[in-house]
């Protein structure tokens, strides 16, 4: 993992990176503060989970927007190539415009929507508020191979609950989940990381 000093540098470029486009891409709605805490900080809460899984070495951040939690994400899990995808062209612009300034970062930015990726299966499929597991499923499935992790930023107990749900019944026995419940500096409210496995047989 990168130096303490490093990261924290590096997210703080980041976070300029996004505050100064804001007003022209709509990136988050958040001032300063609400920036670091509810979307940083939350994306890095998943870090320590996600360093365990094996294998790792791609991972995919559906919907990726500002580029969250993908950024934060490769920035943090040195020797994992994160790749970003993003249907709107204008935000996929902000991503390459932040691929290099924070280089050297193994970012990949793909402009357009998942159905039209092309993409091979990855290790670990990640994304934060964009969409429902069963909406998102029938596009994902051609990414994940046997061994892939599908990791669910989640909130409260009742999303989870409900998530896990619509996972079970599209993998059924050959499912495997964890839940861990996630703690954020600064941020009240609960968090969770949902970690699913045999969603592809």
């Amino acid at each position: 993992m990168p130096g303490v000093h490093c990261l924290r540098g590096r997210l703080q470029r980041f976070a300029d990176l996004i505050a100064a486009a804001n007003p022209v891409y709509g990136l988050v709605d958040a001032d300063r503060r609400r920036l670091i805490t509810h979307h940083l900080l939350d994306s890095l809460a998943a870090v320590a989970a996600l360093r365990e899984l094996e294998p790792r070495a791609t991972l995919l951040d559906v919907g990726s927007g500002a580029g969250l939690p993908g950024v934060p994400l490769a920035l943090a899990l040195a020797g994992t190539r994160v790749i970003l995808v993003e249907r709107s062209t204008r935000r996929a612009a902000f991503l390459n415009h932040v691929r290099r300034a924070l280089a050297p970062v193994e970012l990949t930015v793909v402009d357009r929507p998942l159905a039209e990726a092309a993409l091979a299966p990855v290790d670990v499929v990640t994304w934060r508020a964009v969409a429902p597991l069963p909406r998102l499923l029938p596009g994902l499935l051609p990414l994940l191979h046997s061994r892939s992790t599908v990791a669910l930023y989640q909130g409260t107990a009742e999303t989870v609950h409900r998530e896990l749900a619509a996972a079970r019944q599209a993998a059924g026995a050959r499912l495997r989940a964890r839940v861990i419940p996630l703690a954020v500096p600064h941020l009240d409210g609960e968090r969770h990381l949902i970690l699913l496995r045999g969603l592809k047989a």
